[in-house]
């Protein structure tokens, strides 16, 4: 008992999931059954990750010096253009893309879709951010839309998976080099 009220404490649970209710017979049981969350991950924590970082808004501690960040590219007029490209850029989108990405600059704070992040950051972003951002910076983000949109595809074959696991790798050991001070 005393392990069970430190674990609900610790994480919040207080009782089985509804999904623990569900017949097992043609399920994977919990937790194998549940995939991960691309939306939140990718949609939402990653991209606001990478667009802090480039706009120079990531919280630092004050030994921290914003100035020496060359990645900090999207700031001032650079991210008003910036922006006005992404809205620029809804006429050529197919008409399947359900929510098309409004002007960064003036509402990603209020109410950015997650559609609207994962169509402007892997869908738009390689055209926008080229020659935006510094070369080792594009590049490195390329590996990352690359991994994304084959994680995002309906089905995928082992060599897919086998690259896409490369390039993952890949990414989290340079995003160490490149933004860790």
């Amino acid at each position: 008992m005393t392990q069970y009220t430190d674990r609900h404490k610790e994480t919040g649970i207080a009782k089985p999931s509804i999904l623990s209710g569900l017949p097992s017979l043609r399920m994977i049981p919990l937790p194998l059954c549940n995939g991960h969350n691309l939306m939140h991950l990718i949609a939402f924590n990653k991209t606001d990750l990478i667009l802090s970082l480039w706009r120079g808004k990531m919280t630092c501690k004050a030994t921290d010096d914003r100035e020496t960040w060359d990645w900090a590219v999207l700031q001032g007029d650079v991210w008003l253009h910036h922006g006005e490209t992404v809205a620029q850029a809804t006429p050529y989108l197919p008409g399947s893309f359900d929510v098309p990405p409004r002007n960064p600059a003036e509402k990603i704070s209020s109410g950015y879709k997650a559609w609207e992040y994962l169509t402007y950051v892997f869908v738009l972003g390689p055209g926008l951010f080229y020659k935006v951002l510094p070369d080792r910076y594009f590049f490195h983000f390329c590996k990352f839309v690359s991994a994304i949109r084959i994680l995002h595809q309906h089905a995928i074959t082992r060599e897919e998976l086998t690259h896409t696991h490369q390039l993952l790798v890949e990414y989290v050991q340079e995003f160490e080099e490149l933004y860790y001070q």
